[in-house]
């Protein structure tokens, strides 16, 4: 049996593929380990409030021990692999089974430079890894034309260039690995790890494991935590259920009900995305001395400021759904907020049947906004990129939206036409991270 093993992890090393796909991982794991350290201990707010140093850089760094497990583990699931195959000693079958084996590598190179790109973009824009939640956010939303449209120069030249690199290896045949080698990168793995181990603690896995690994441990927590039979009983009772018939039914209020307001006022909601607090009101932060957002700081004085308020998600379809529905989100994987048929109760079902009511945005609401939710409670007038084609357009970091000035031009443009109380909903695009330079 022995023998049979060491036979099957000759042939991983004797293939063309196999050994191609190891050195693209590797190459690829050191660049993405030198530059998560470097950011960390650059940026001006690193992931998960980590202190910036020495330590922190040494500890993230001492992630490639993960990084080389993965791939002594991948590099072992390819040998048994062989060893299954090895069974059945009919040549066709076997170059059958080599096309297989270079498409499934072609393949995983290409997801391997995907996931971990992402992983490191979420990781200094949202405060979080690549999850199973953000995978299923990704699937579940962007179809694959928004995907597409959504990747950036770097994303296209990076993968471009691991693909490249890998059928020029792929061509030249060259043999890296053996045996004997994989078992050094296995022992030298764990020693990365045991020296990693020295550094301070208090840095998160999403900073040190393998973005693979955290991914896959973390859809195995989500898939086993979906599947818990016993319920968990909450800590703070049963204060809240939701058991009337508007939320139960997705009934809409009787006109005689007592949920009207008493003066038929415009609302006008104003939703400014990945604007912190500090961006409006530190005056030695960022703007040297100045207020960096005098009108709104004037605003904040003359009203209801909720100074200790927190945002109900960190993605853009479950807190609208949390603005308009007064709920949160449902705290699974799926996003019940993009549902097609949802029809829990909105804002304008509580104001009455003399109101009209629209939104305007620069940007396009395919793929991040509960466009069905809000088209199935009757707000059906919502002007996004698509619908405003006489609007200048300009490019916003990975996307085009229209030009946000002449947006909020129409958006006050409508509100003046409109001849009854409204419910105006203006989505700026401009606040959205990353934030555009609308003076360039």
């Amino acid at each position: 049996m022995l023998r049979a093993v060491v036979d099957a992890l000759k042939a991983v090393g004797e293939n063309a593929a196999c050994n191609a796909f190891a050195v693209v991982f590797l190459l690829s794991s050191l660049l993405y380990r030198v530059a998560l350290a470097t950011a960390v201990v650059l940026s001006e707010a690193p992931p998960f409030g980590v202190k910036r140093g020495a330590g922190a850089f040494f500890r993230t760094l001492s992630g490639l021990g993960h990084d080389v497990l993965i791939l002594v583990i991948a590099l072992c699931l390819l040998a048994l692999a062989f060893l299954i195959f090895a069974r059945h000693r009919v040549a066709a079958r076997a170059r059958r089974f080599r096309i297989f084996a270079t498409l499934l590598i072609f393949i995983f190179v290409f997801w391997n430079t995907m996931i971990t790109g992402s992983h490191f973009n979420l990781l200094f824009t949202m405060n979080t890894g690549f999850t199973w939640g953000i995978f299923m956010e990704f699937f579940t939303i962007l179809s694959i034309r928004d995907f597409l449209h959504l990747m950036t120069l770097r994303d296209y030249v990076t993968v471009i260039a691991g693909l490249a690199l890998f059928f020029l290896l792929l061509r030249t045949r060259r043999r890296f690995f053996t045996p004997r080698k994989i078992g050094l990168m296995w022992a030298g793995s764990l020693l990365i790890l045991a020296a990693g181990q020295l550094s301070p603690k208090g840095i998160p896995d999403e900073l040190v494991l393998n973005p693979h690994e955290f991914f896959l441990r973390d859809a195995a927590r989500s898939m086993v935590s979906a599947r818990r039979d016993k319920p968990v009983k909450s800590v703070m009772g049963n204060q809240v259920y939701l058991s009337s018939e508007e939320f139960s039914a997705g009934r809409k209020p009787a006109a005689n009900e007592a949920l009207r307001a008493r003066v038929e006022a415009n609302i006008v909601v104003v939703i400014l995305e990945s604007t912190a607090r500090e961006y409006i009101f530190d005056t030695t932060k960022y703007a040297d001395g100045k207020m960096p957002m005098p009108y709104l700081y004037s605003l904040a004085g003359k009203s209801l400021y909720a100074a200790n308020h927190f945002a109900s998600n960190n993605s853009s379809p479950r807190s609208i759904f949390s603005i308009f529905s007064g709920l949160y989100e449902s705290p699974e994987t799926r996003f019940y907020s993009m549902e097609r048929n949802l029809r829990i109760p909105h804002l304008v079902d509580f104001v009455g049947a003399g109101y009209e009511h629209f939104l305007v945005t620069p940007a396009d609401l395919n793929w991040y906004f509960p466009k069905d939710w809000f088209k199935n409670r009757g707000f059906t007038r919502l002007y996004d990129y698509h619908a405003l084609k006489q609007v200048t357009e300009y490019k916003a970091g990975p996307t085009a939206v229209r030009d946000e000035f002449q947006t909020v031009d129409v958006f006050l443009a409508t509100a003046a036409e409109s001849s009854r109380p409204f419910i105006g909903v203006y989505y700026t695009f401009v606040g959205h991270w990353p934030y555009p330079d609308l003076s360039a």
